[in-house]
C-alpha cells in the first residue's frame, strides 16, 4: 500500500485509502500496456490497457484507464487521477 501511494500526488492519496477499500479489495492486473496519449509542459497523460481479475464482487472489470501524471519539482511524475476517459 505505501508504494502504491508513494506514486500518487499527496492530494490525490485518498484514491488509495481504506475509505476506497484499501489495498485489499484491489484487484489483479495482467498483460498491461501503457503509452503517452498527451503532454504539456508538467502534465501528461497515458493510456493503459490491462486483463483485470478478481476485486470486489460485482464491480464491473475494467479494460482500460487513462491515467494522469503531474510532474514534481525533484522530477518525479506522480499520478493525479485514473478512470474511463
Amino acid at each position: 500500500m505505501a508504494a502504491a501511494v508513494a506514486h500518487v500526488e499527496p492530494v490525490s492519496a485518498y484514491m488509495m485509502s481504506d475509505g476506497y477499500r484499501g489495498s485489499s479489495a484491489w484487484p489483479t492486473f495482467s498483460a498491461l500496456r501503457c503509452k503517452q496519449i498527451s503532454a504539456s509542459g508538467n502534465t501528461a497523460a497515458v493510456l493503459c490497457t490491462f486483463n483485470e481479475s478478481g476485486g470486489l464482487a460485482g464491480v464491473q472489470q475494467d479494460n482500460f484507464w487513462t491515467i494522469f501524471l503531474h510532474q514534481q519539482s525533484d522530477g518525479r511524475w506522480l499520478l493525479t487521477n485514473y478512470g474511463q476517459g
